[in-house]
């Protein structure tokens, strides 16, 4: 609209650092913007802003205060055990105090240990754990034209330089995969690039999928995102950092999840937004706004979590928040802002409440989770893959022999489900025994009618 901001309200100070292929990308589609005499401007949005941020001195968090490894531990014998606050734990740290840990609790954490990074000393990044190198998903976001218009000409400067073009694959307009307009996907050295537009969007009261679509402004796709540190952009003709939210790059440097628009409105248009923000804060230890609290515990937005959101789309977040490296603040948070039996809805299969069994869940998740972050200080044999029975699972994850069976992300995460689930386990096998004594009690009392006719 002509209200509309030409400048974003805030800027980044910080200067990303750019890998070498990073930069050789950004020159290459820089240089196809001059060939098409700048019809069009390009911004990089989503995560890859975010944590690149999140890896400069600027935006990373102290907090010598809450951390094991401060002074006043260094002599200390043995392990300290957690009350209020979290602490990490790292078998390198212990021997050599690092004070300036990039870690802080979020909402919901009190008492939760948090896996370090054995190499680099970092929090444990699931994404980190592959065997091997992936390529890397950035979207970059076109304000005056379609995706698949700025591919073809990438592929036409490309052809003109004598060079091989690359292959474009289109996704379009899907409202049910959530590609609510088209996206045209290339990979570019090894960069996967979805080219999307910045995006306007209306919802209807009973659908999370935008009633209404069109290509929009910087500052319009910024506030329909979920989140601030997520509505960040990276402009590749400036190569500035762009916060049209005016609030995005606070709230990183903080460490606080909120939402762009008012918390509310933005969850109930979009109820996946309540557990994208849980699982946000838990991956990376941020806190969560009072305001964003007060509105995840209305019972609006459990109505629509339930009724607009498709039980795949919920149980793939939960799965990304056990995969995150603090599982229990996830599930605490579940619990304490009401949202665990929407998450969880199992009330009728159960003899017992469920917010009860999912409690006891938690107190299991929090007691493994404390065992482990010990062990990874000092592994127990029993951690080790060689000396794991040869059937088991474990050794079939992880390649390398002599590798902690415990620093496997899918490993942790298959424990993480499994203690979080064993009372509802227990719960079940209840009903099962009390079934079976059911019918036991039926035919013993058929028996002894028989009895009596037959006397």
């Amino acid at each position: 609209g002509d209200n509309q901001p030409i400048n974003p309200p805030s800027s980044c100070t910080s200067k990303i650092h750019l890998t070498q292929e990073e930069k050789e990308l950004f020159d290459l589609l820089r240089d196809v913007i001059t060939d098409m005499k700048g019809m069009t401007t390009l911004r990089v949005a989503g995560g890859w802003v975010r944590d690149k941020l999140l890896a400069t001195p600027e935006y990373k968090r102290k907090i010598s205060k809450l951390s094991i490894f401060n002074h006043q531990h260094e002599g200390a014998q043995g392990l300290q055990r957690l009350t209020s606050k979290f602490l990490v734990r790292n078998s390198q740290a212990v021997r050599q105090p690092q004070p300036q840990q990039t870690l802080q609790p979020s909402m919901g954490r009190q008492g939760t240990k948090v896996l370090l990074d054995q190499q680099n000393n970092k929090i444990s990044n699931p994404k980190s754990s592959n065997q091997q190198q992936q390529p890397v998903d950035i979207d970059i976001a076109l304000d005056t034209m379609l995706g698949r218009e700025f591919a073809d000409n990438l592929n036409n400067y490309l052809s003109e330089l004598g060079q091989e073009t690359i292959g474009v694959g289109v996704v379009l307009k899907n409202p049910e995969k959530s590609k609510h307009l088209e996206t045209a996907t290339m990979k570019v050295g090894s960069f996967w690039i979805d080219f999307v537009n910045l995006r306007a969007e209306e919802y209807t009261q009973d659908s999370r999928i935008p009633d209404l679509m069109r290509i929009g402004t910087p500052v319009e796709d910024a506030t329909r995102r979920d989140l601030t540190i997520n509505a960040l952009f990276y402009n590749i003709v400036t190569n500035e950092v762009e916060d049209w939210t005016g609030r995005g790059l606070q709230d990183l440097k903080l460490g606080r999840i909120s939402t762009p628009l008012a918390p509310l409105t933005t969850l109930l248009d979009d109820p996946l937004r309540v557990l994208r923000s849980v699982r946000f804060a838990a991956r990376l230890c941020f806190d969560i706004d009072e305001d964003l609290i007060d509105a995840a515990k209305d019972d609006r937005v459990r109505e629509a979590l339930a009724q607009k959101v498709s039980s795949e789309r919920i149980g793939g977040e939960v799965d990304l928040m056990l995969r995150s490296p603090d599982p229990v603040g996830a599930m605490r948070l579940l619990i304490d802002l009401n949202l665990a039996t929407t998450v969880f809805p199992l009330e009728r299969l159960l003899m017992s409440p469920c917010d009860e069994v999912l409690k006891n869940g938690l107190k299991l998740l929090d007691a493994t989770n404390d065992h482990i972050c010990d062990c990874s200080i000092q592994p127990p044999l029993w951690s080790y893959v060689d000396n794991l029975d040869s059937y088991t699972a474990a050794q079939n994850q992880i390649a390398k022999q002599g590798e902690i069976a415990l620093d496997d992300v899918n490993t942790r995460r298959f424990l993480w489900y499994a203690a979080f689930l064993k009372p509802l386990w227990d719960e079940s096998n209840k009903m099962r025994k009390g079934k079976v004594s059911k019918r036991q009690g039926k035919k013993s009392k058929s028996i002894n009618i028989e009895k009596n006719i037959s006397g």
